[in-house]
């Protein structure tokens, strides 16, 4: 349920810039799912490399954090409090971490 949620704003992430940038909206529903397809492919991979052994599945959890969290470092957070919107940007990522943190507890 998590990752389906996340999936929302990946998609808004990944059509407004296009939409904005004038792309047709045929072109721009081609490109995303294009992208939706190199993420199976992604998925399938991880699946195949975590399944070979049971040494490379920490080890990609492990990458996979870090790049979570280097994104979110890096790049989300200095954006969402530049443009005068701190509290909410603060106010929303608290919200979020909380409610993933309930959805882990009670499922």
């Amino acid at each position: 349920f998590g990752i389906a949620l996340q999936n929302i704003p990946e998609g808004m992430v990944i059509i407004a810039p296009l939409m904005m940038a004038g792309v047709t909206a045929v072109r721009t529903f081609f490109i995303s799912i294009f992208i939706a397809l190199l993420e199976v492919v992604g998925i399938l991979v991880g699946f195949g490399l975590g399944s070979a052994s049971s040494t490379f599945l920490p080890v990609m959890l492990g990458f996979a954090g870090g790049a979570m969290l280097y994104v979110t470092s890096d790049e989300m957070i200095p954006e969402t409090h530049a443009h005068g919107f701190q509290k909410q940007a603060t106010y929303a990522l608290l919200l979020g971490f909380i409610t993933f943190v309930l959805m882990e507890k009670c499922v």
